[in-house]
């Protein structure tokens, strides 16, 4: 996918082809099985799952044992402790022992040079993407000039390397700790017209390199909510892990009405780009007859009585605008007698502006011009 819209830096591949697909396609009609209960593993497999844990905990003002009795599975229990530790709040110092509090989403990051992750095939263009592409760019010699100092604050406070997080492939706790580090460094650049604080902190984040891409947000939050090893997923090392070979014994592949929490889903590139996109699997559901009769009026137009409702959280393509993507949870559909997908865009308000929910359907997931490589399922037994 390109990562103008995406979030993956590294190039796609097609995964192994798996024979027992279409013996694990179900009817549209039939009765989508339950998400099994995926019990408590004793302590998760990060080694920064403890400031993981307390880092969310303090950011959501949550009593996690409260949320882990009231709050779905087990698994979807441990996505969201990792969804939220991405979205912390920061003490923004605003002057002498004072500052005031901002819960920022983690924002887009992917290490973009002239000749790699951007660039269309030989020969084609596109000229919807030579300014983001341009944006990409200068954000990127703005992160090499600040390449040293981010090191050197990274050391005092305890972090030896940021080889992995200026590539969009750190752990939650990291980035929080890097960035207010920076805030207390008094690294926040000044306001521009009209900027929120949050995208401020954003703002900042994006100069020195600090968020995630795709593929590193899903591959953490796989393996922290499913309790295990990247050795036991089969995972390589972080910085080059792209998601693209789920395969056997570990994975199978299932249909998107299938579709359980943990699972990855996979997208291949759009026609002018290299790279895919990754998401992972929050929520999956059939429709309710409420949901079918307001999408519908809402822009989806007519659909079958069986529709199946995608939460799914990943790190979004901003094009180079900090104020944009980064870390999101949205809500796909999919229909799967005519194979269609829909975005579901919720109301919200810009400025003085009020935007109502919006549905919007293609043949293609996401924006439309991704192609679904599949739904992938991590087998605990391999």
């Amino acid at each position: 996918m390109d990562p103008i819209s995406s979030s993956s830096a590294t190039p796609w591949s097609p995964p192994a082809p798996d024979a027992d697909e279409d013996a694990r396609r179900r009817a549209a009609t039939a009765t989508r099985p339950r998400p099994a209960v995926v019990p408590d593993p004793p302590e998760l497999p990060d080694v920064h799952a403890a400031l993981l844990v307390r880092a969310a905990q303090a950011a959501a003002a949550i009593d996690l044992a409260t949320m882990l009795r009231d709050r779905g599975t087990p698994l979807q229990q441990r996505l969201q402790v990792f969804f939220d530790a991405a979205k912390p709040t920061y003490r923004v110092p605003v002057g002498d022992n004072e500052a005031v509090e901002v819960e920022v989403a983690a924002p887009f990051r992917i290490a973009v040079t002239r000749d790699r992750n951007v660039q269309p095939p030989r020969g084609r263009s596109d000229p919807l993407v030579e300014a983001p592409r341009r944006r990409y760019e200068a954000q990127e010699t703005t992160v090499r000039g600040h390449h040293d100092e981010l090191q050197a604050i990274a050391r005092r406070i305890g972090i030896p390397s940021v080889e992995e997080i200026v590539v969009g492939r750190g752990t939650p706790a990291q980035v929080q700790a890097l960035t207010q580090a920076l805030l207390y460094a008094n690294k926040l650049p000044p306001p521009q017209p009209g900027e929120s604080l949050e995208v401020r902190v954003r703002r900042m984040m994006c100069d020195y390199g600090i968020g995630f891409d795709c593929s590193g947000y899903v591959q953490r939050a796989f393996l922290s909510a499913h309790g295990v090893t990247r050795a036991q997923a089969g995972f390589g090392k972080v910085i080059n892990e792209s998601l693209s070979g789920l395969s056997r014994p570990r994975f199978s592949r299932v249909a998107p009405e299938d579709s359980r929490p943990g699972d990855i889903l996979s997208l291949g590139p759009p026609p002018l780009g290299t790279t895919g996109h990754r998401l992972i699997v929050f929520d999956a559901r059939e429709a309710s007859p409420a949901e079918l009769d307001r999408y519908s009026v809402h822009g989806a137009g007519a659909l079958d009585e069986h529709v199946t409702v995608l939460v799914v959280d990943s790190s979004f393509g901003s094009g180079g605008d900090p104020a944009k993507g980064g870390l999101e949870r949205q809500t796909w559909l999919y229909e799967a007698a005519s194979k269609r997908w829909g975005v579901v865009s919720p109301a919200r308000v810009e400025g003085t502006r009020e935007f109502p929910e919006n549905v919007t359907m293609a043949s293609m997931p996401y924006d439309g011009v991704h192609p679904l490589i599949g739904v992938f399922h991590y087998s605990e037994k391999h």
